[in-house]
């Protein structure tokens, strides 16, 4: 039925408002109401079928507690026997030294004697190389040229003597004169040897000997 609006229009104007509330409201119960009756939906499980299963590990049992190490006592050794304490010695007292006496004191060894041949063998041979030397000296001649020159000095020969014979002179000091080293040598060769004492016989010696040549 069509609303026949009234002459007044503030009343025409507050009529549709409050029909307009009273529509409103009752849409809002009759959405209220659907909304509670409406079902929940149950979820869904979703399973993919690549998927591998993950075993399940047992849950860990909570660690027994050990069992404490048991200490070991050492076992006691049956007590040893103690050796038995030597007692020290007394100290003995030490003699005071003695002072050597003349009765004491021991005697020294005696030397050992000298061979006697051997010491009148060594005084024959310095004797017998006096006599050597003076026989040379004794045989020497002076030269005249070098006495004219006034020449004067010594040449010191060597040479082997066995029983009054010479042999083998050489010059191991020459005069660097010649006439004078070769009447030096000629003294040698020519000198009058005494016989050699019994200790020297038959042995051959080596003399060295100074030949001077001196103006007198």
């Amino acid at each position: 039925m069509p609303i026949q609006y009234s002459r007044h229009p503030w009343q025409a104007f507050s009529l549709a408002v409050l029909v307009e509330v009273i529509l409103l409201v009752g849409a809002g119960v009759l959405l209220a109401g659907v909304a509670v009756k409406k079902p929940v939906p149950e979820p869904v499980t979703i399973t993919l079928l690549n998927a591998e299963k993950q075993p399940v590990k047992p849950l860990e049992k909570p660690h027994a507690e050990r069992p404490k190490p048991k200490v070991m006592q050492p076992k006691a050794h049956p007590q040893m026997p103690t050796p038995p304490v030597t007692p020290p010695l007394p100290a003995q007292p030490v003699p005071a030294t003695q002072m050597p006496t003349a009765f004491t004191q021991p005697v020294p060894p005696e030397p050992a004697p000298t061979p006697v041949a051997d010491t009148s063998k060594a005084k024959a041979s310095e004797l017998y190389a006096a006599k050597v030397h003076a026989a040379v000296q004794a045989a020497h001649h002076y030269p005249p040229a070098a006495a004219a020159l006034g020449y004067t000095g010594r040449v010191r020969v060597e040479f082997n003597l066995r029983d009054g014979i010479p042999g083998n002179p050489r010059i191991l000091v020459p005069s660097k004169i010649g006439m004078i080293d070769r009447a030096a040598l000629s003294a040698v060769q020519n000198a009058h040897y005494p016989a050699p004492p019994a200790e020297l016989r038959g042995q051959d010696m080596l003399y060295q000997v100074w030949v001077e040549f001196n103006r007198e």
